[in-house]
């Protein structure tokens, strides 16, 4: 189970980490004991998907104790550009690992992308199916050889449009295109090769 999406956001937590923490012990407290009384395995909990750029609430998750709480650290991340995931992941990690309190669990990123189509943040358009192909191919690469990155799973694979203030906008995607399979370039990646929905020898999803 991972506990809680995105908590810096107030659009799904309007209080702070404290609280957040807070929660996520009675959840882990609830689980233990309804695993005991079934005499079960407790199922494996994972921290809140928090956004990667979003330092100063992990810090304060850090604060109050959060790992004690979770078999994994989620993680959200979401970037302009292909490589800044690798360095806004790093960043993450940093934080987590380097403090008054390292914590060194493995994370499992829920969300990973990147924008496709035309980003008003640089006013530009995102590179073609083929370029992000390569782009997704070397985020795989990289994100594989970090060893506390257990997991990974995209966000999404199509290039669906969402309506925000009468504005057509692409979601934060990877592909073009719909349904499980990639199609195109990325169908013929070898990590999609491996897996219809993609994986790798990682077990990465």
């Amino acid at each position: 189970y991972e506990i809680w999406n995105e908590p810096n956001s107030p659009t799904y937590w309007d209080a702070g980490a404290h609280e957040y923490v807070r929660a996520l012990k009675a959840f882990y407290d609830g689980a233990v004991a309804v695993s005991k009384a079934d005499n079960k395995p407790r199922p494996k909990i994972i921290s809140c998907g928090l956004v990667s750029k979003s330092l100063w609430f992990l810090q304060g998750m850090l604060d109050n104790g959060f790992d004690a709480y979770c078999d994994y650290v989620g993680v959200h991340v979401y970037c302009p550009t292909a490589e800044n995931v690798i360095v806004s992941t790093t960043r993450f990690l940093s934080t987590l690992q380097n403090g008054p309190r390292p914590v060194h669990k493995k994370i499992w990123i829920t969300e990973l992308g990147w924008h496709t189509g035309y980003d008003s943040q640089v006013n530009k358009r995102q590179p073609d199916e083929a370029a992000r192909a390569v782009a997704l191919t070397a985020v795989y690469e990289q994100m594989t050889a970090i060893p506390e990155v257990e997991k990974i799973f995209w966000f999404r694979a199509d290039s669906e449009k969402t309506v925000s203030h009468r504005e057509i906008q692409p979601r934060m995607t990877m592909t073009q295109g719909g349904g499980m399979r990639p199609p195109g370039h990325l169908a013929e990646l070898p990590i999609f090769r491996q897996r219809p929905c993609g994986g790798s020898q990682k077990n990465i999803m």
